[in-house]
């Protein structure tokens, strides 16, 4: 929301932010913003899901006591981002004393081959399946909610207006960890990407097998 309506303040709250969202591009565009899905594609940290277990680690919070011991690995954009690590230090309290500033092409490899054990990431990205990282828990709300939901335009809905009753079925429907999934069988695994969705929405129980 804030790239598309150029705000720079807006609410952390889910439901506060939708609706901003929601009327904001209305306003502006004339689009319809529908029900939000059940997840969000947002920042988030990682690490290798055996790291993440052996230290007892699921939130971000989690890490303050091994500030001094892992090799943190962040993106140039990430770096410089207020909602990024350039605020972290402010909402969390704390920072890491080993952080190398990478190419985004570059992190899972990285990750992969020891080079860094943490990095910024999406939070559906398909590499978290191929890798089998654990996405932590932002605890302390450093980044902003990134609700996926259907974006129509006025004239779709004037000409379909059905269109909104059956796109609204998918509102909180889909875990990212079931969008990542999703992501990694047509990203990694080169499936038929409506092969994939339509498996989903089955699934779901939104369509017929």
């Amino acid at each position: 929301m804030a790239d598309l309506l150029n705000e720079e303040e807006f609410s952390y709250d889910e439901e506060e932010s939708y609706q901003e969202a929601r009327d904001g591009i209305y306003e502006e565009y004339g689009f319809h913003f529908l029900e939000p899905m059940g997840f969000q594609n947002t920042y988030a940290l990682a690490m290798p899901r055996e790291l993440a277990e052996e230290l007892e680690v699921s939130t971000i919070s989690d890490l303050m006591p091994y500030t001094n011991e892992l090799s943190v690995g962040f993106t140039f954009e990430f770096m410089d981002r207020e909602d990024g690590y350039a605020g972290f230090e402010d909402v969390y309290g704390f920072s890491f004393s080993d952080v190398t500033s990478i190419d985004v092409s570059t992190r899972y490899q990285a990750i992969s081959n020891g080079s860094i054990e943490i990095s910024d990431v999406f939070s559906t990205d398909p590499q978290l399946v191929e890798y089998d990282m654990v996405v932590l828990e932002d605890d302390e709300d450093l980044f902003p909610p990134y609700q996926a939901a259907p974006l129509v335009t006025n004239f779709a809905l004037q000409q379909h207006p059905e269109i909104e009753e059956i796109l609204n079925q998918l509102a909180g429907v889909g875990t990212v960890e079931e969008i990542s999934e999703l992501n990694f069988r047509v990203d990694i695994e080169d499936e038929d990407p409506e092969e994939v969705a339509r498996d989903f929405l089955v699934e779901q129980g939104l369509l017929d097998n």
